[in-house]
């Protein structure tokens, strides 16, 4: 995005740091992570809490009902979210990449759709693509800067 628009810096104060989660609140029901107020509020315990619940019990529930349960996959995404250091913003890209990805390809049939449907949303939304696109090994390219300072 480019930062010498204005309406960047209110976008940037509403969702990346001046207002944070909160901020997305004020214009949807849901926060950036598909959690309600409640859950915001509730805080991080509460999430992890309904995630393990969603894990075991959910899975179990649509066993016992004779449903398709999708629980490998869901249990990496678990990890992924979950395991200690997943916050660390300069290491999650290499972990995702090198570690998560890979694991995914072998326990999820339809990874690469979803990543695929990933990609054209992110091209649709906001004319951005990956520079190290998931299942990828390396990145294609170094990020390119020159849209976020204008043209």
């Amino acid at each position: 995005l480019d930062m010498t628009a204005p309406d960047f810096w209110g976008q940037a104060i509403l969702k990346g740091g001046g207002l944070g989660i909160y901020g997305d609140f004020l214009f949807s029901d849901l926060n950036r992570y598909g959690g309600g107020m409640a859950d915001t509020l509730a805080g991080p315990v509460w999430q992890f809490m309904q995630d393990s619940a969603n894990l075991t019990a959910g899975n179990a529930i649509q066993a016992m009902n004779g449903e398709v349960t999708k629980f490998t996959a869901e249990a990496l995404r678990f990890m992924n979210n979950w395991a200690p250091g997943t916050r660390i913003w300069y290491l999650r890209l290499i972990k995702e990449r090198l570690l998560i990805n890979k694991l995914e390809e072998q326990v999820d049939p339809k990874a690469h759709q979803r990543w695929r449907s990933q990609a054209s949303k992110m091209k649709r939304e906001r004319n951005q693509e990956f520079f190290w696109a998931p299942g990828e090994t390396v990145p294609r390219r170094l990020p390119d800067l020159e849209p976020a300072i204008g043209e």
